[in-house]
């Protein structure tokens, strides 16, 4: 019973996860841009935290990687507000979404 849910809420990240992407990828309103953003670095660094602490206590390689996962989103939001040019802005998009990507991945598979 127990795995059932814990399998539903892996869905529901991966899903999340997914939509929001490609969400920030294809749409054209700079708010909803902006405002999908912050939401994607942010899920980052909760995906970074569940992956971190759901490992045991001497996997400290790879709980450095998760949370080296979600400091590239802390970096990915201050990238963002230092610099408003199109161009760093979707760096910074990717550099986010990367992280995201490799963590949701990372929490499934490895």
């Amino acid at each position: 019973m127990a795995l059932g849910i814990y399998t539903l809420i892996l869905i529901a990240i991966t899903v999340v996860s997914g939509i929001s992407v490609a969400l920030l990828f294809l749409t054209k309103n700079t708010k909803a841009k902006n405002t999908l953003f912050y939401f994607v670095s942010l899920w980052n660094i909760l995906v970074a935290y569940i992956s971190a602490t759901s490992l045991p206590m001497n996997f400290i390689p790879s709980k450095l990687f998760c949370w080296a996962l979600g400091f590239l989103s802390v970096i990915a939001i201050c990238i963002h507000v230092k610099n408003k040019q199109p161009k760093v802005q979707m760096a910074a998009n990717i550099l986010s979404s990367a992280a995201l990507i490799v963590g949701v991945l990372k929490l499934l598979f490895f």
